[in-house]
């Protein structure tokens, strides 16, 4: 499975190549939702590469561990595959893709080659010109992940459950000729974003889910992620005296699931349950076993293929490394886009630079506009809509490697006819995240390109 080793000496120009001048601190925070507590982020600051770089040099190949920052974890992980998975210098396989069938056209093209998902693929879609292979590549994430929680997939689904972490997806519960292949290609595919650090910025995944996915242990406190009412109800039941508490005494070892046709069907929770009586010894068994039955039992068997798909990759060398709150940070990217960072890891080109007229007019444009609309932009830009965690500092290119955002003129029009650049749309090269800027000479015209570019991308 593992592919190539890297020699020693040509990890110095791995790091260079790879991992940002410095990494963000992210630290995982208690903070209160609806009453309750909830993980969330906090930027920390900033640390420098040589700072991590030295700690990992005297860790060696030796397994980290969780106690460590989040920083120092996550690039343990990318020098992990680099060492065990990456066929170094050799040739990325080329794929072709039909892009109107893509979830099961990628899972049929990509079983049947056997290609290492660990590795990066250059993907082709049929019938289709090739103009630009990295936005190619990302457009095929894109593509794939909102096919796989469109509902006519039944494969996930927004869920439907109140939480304290609204809008995340849930696995869609077991019926009847479900295509449980899938789901193990789903979960390389999940692992294959991470490793191609490509972001996946509204594929967040169900906290609950998560940790099963990832073989953690479920707990009560886990059902708030999930369903927030019946969290509440079973922590009161957790909470409080059943003895003389009339209402839960008559609370039986039963429940009610879903059955065919929207009806229910009454269950007993442990063998006998219709003839016991809740009490205070036996109600965190009863607990679990609701747990159990609203939470894990219906994605039971998908959960297992999604496992299987997801260390089939990686095998065992990172379970354990990383939280639930961490993996889906992983996925998921920085929700905020940090203008003052872009704008200090930008480079430009040509005659372009931070006090030319048309630059200053450029950042006074972006930072006017609003959250959704620069997401647009940076999908023109880069072909991701999400942050690296680590900020512009940390943009790929599709084989890993840093390629920072570059602002370069656009030069394809005649000398002898100026006004030509006035007519033209600003033009993006994704595989080098590049902005190809025409030299507009007034602010109008500059805002209205922008302006086009959201449109395009809406």
């Amino acid at each position: 499975m593992h592919g190539k080793q890297i020699p020693y000496e040509e990890l110095e120009q791995f790091k260079k190549d790879y991992l940002p001048k410095y990494l963000i601190d992210w630290r995982s925070i208690d903070e209160q939702k609806q009453g309750l507590t909830v993980k969330t982020w906090k930027n920390l600051g900033k640390i420098p590469q040589p700072q991590v770089q030295n700690f990992l040099d005297k860790l060696g190949n030796n397994k980290i561990a969780k106690t460590e920052p989040f920083y120092l974890r996550r690039c343990w992980f990318y020098r992990y595959l680099m060492r065990n998975y990456a066929k170094y210098k050799e040739e990325n396989p080329i794929v072709t893709i039909d892009r109107n069938n893509i979830l099961e056209d990628s899972y049929n093209v990509l079983t049947k080659t056997k290609i290492n998902l660990a590795r990066p693929i250059n993907v082709r879609f049929a019938n289709e010109i090739i103009d630009d292979e990295a936005g190619i590549y990302r457009d095929w994430y894109q593509c794939m992940f909102k096919n796989v929680i469109s509902p006519n997939k039944k494969l996930f689904l927004i869920n439907p459950y109140k939480t304290v972490e609204p809008m995340n997806i849930i696995i869609y519960p077991k019926y009847p000729g479900m295509k449980f292949e899938l789901y193990e290609f789903l979960g390389k595919f999940i692992i294959k974003s991470i490793v191609d650090m490509i972001i996946i910025r509204n594929f967040i995944i169900n906290k609950l889910q998560l940790k099963l996915i990832t073989r953690q242990q479920v707990t009560l406190n886990d059902m708030k992620y999930y369903n927030i009412d019946l969290y509440q109800k079973l922590n009161y039941i957790n909470s409080t005296q059943i003895f003389g508490n009339k209402q839960l005494e008559t609370i039986k070892f039963t429940w009610n699931i879903p059955h065919n046709n929207n009806t229910l069907q009454e269950i007993e929770l442990i063998p006998g349950g219709r003839n016991i009586f809740l009490n205070d010894q036996n109600k965190g068994i009863f607990i679990n076993k609701v747990i159990y039955v609203e939470a894990i039992m219906p994605y039971e068997e998908q959960i297992k293929y999604i496992q299987k798909g997801l260390y089939s990759i990686l095998g065992e060398g990172v379970q354990g490394v990383f939280s639930v709150e961490e993996m889906n940070f992983f996925i998921t990217g920085q929700e905020d886009i940090d203008l003052n960072d872009l704008r200090e890891n930008i480079i430009y080109k040509g005659e372009y630079n931070e006090n030319h007229p048309l630059i200053k007019l450029f950042w006074e444009k972006l930072y006017s506009l609003n959250k959704n609309d620069l997401i647009k932009f940076l999908q023109f830009a880069t072909g991701s809509s999400a942050v690296p965690i680590d900020g512009f500092g940390a943009l790929k290119d599709i084989h890993g490697r840093i390629q920072k955002l570059t602002i370069e003129p656009f030069m394809n029009y005649a000398d002898d006819n100026p006004d030509v650049y006035k007519f033209h749309k600003i033009e993006s090269k994704k595989t080098y995240n590049t902005i190809m800027l025409p030299k507009y000479r007034t602010k109008n015209e500059l805002d209205n390109a922008i302006n086009m570019i959201i449109m395009s991308q809406s």
